[in-house]
């Protein structure tokens, strides 16, 4: 006796594009030092770019110290960018009169999909000059 058995459907699945995490080499920095930030995905193709913003982790500030958009491409689902903590002084004079938070964070945003997530913070010791 024999069976024989034949399935004619195709069932599709649909795997969602997604960040899972993002974050910085250190918890801590010195002005001028170099950290890294990673970023990891999931469901993403290789080559896909990213569009990396450096702000303050006070959600209140709204002031974009840098944008990173250059060499920041998806490569097995994650991605690794070497950064120096050298920001703009103009930009970062308007952000600490703002807080008083010396936390920074990045956003990470993928505009193809309509991603977005927000780093872990980075602690970087900028002390107000007392004149």
């Amino acid at each position: 006796m024999s069976y024989a058995a034949s399935f004619d459907f195709i069932r599709r699945v649909r795997l969602t594009p997604s960040v899972s995490r993002a974050f910085w080499s250190n918890e801590r920095a010195w002005p001028g030092a170099t950290v890294r930030m990673h970023v990891e995905t999931r469901f993403v193709p290789d080559g896909t770019p990213l569009r990396i913003e450096v702000r303050s982790a006070d959600p209140e500030v709204t002031t974009v110290l840098e944008t990173i958009d250059q060499d920041a491409n998806v490569e097995d689902s994650r991605c690794i960018v070497e950064h120096a903590v050298d920001w703009d002084q103009d930009a970062l004079d308007e952000v600490l009169e703002a807080t008083t938070v010396c936390g920074f964070c990045f956003t990470v945003s993928i505009d193809k999909y309509g991603l977005e997530l927000c780093s872990t913070e980075l602690y970087v010791p900028f002390e107000p000059f007392a004149p």
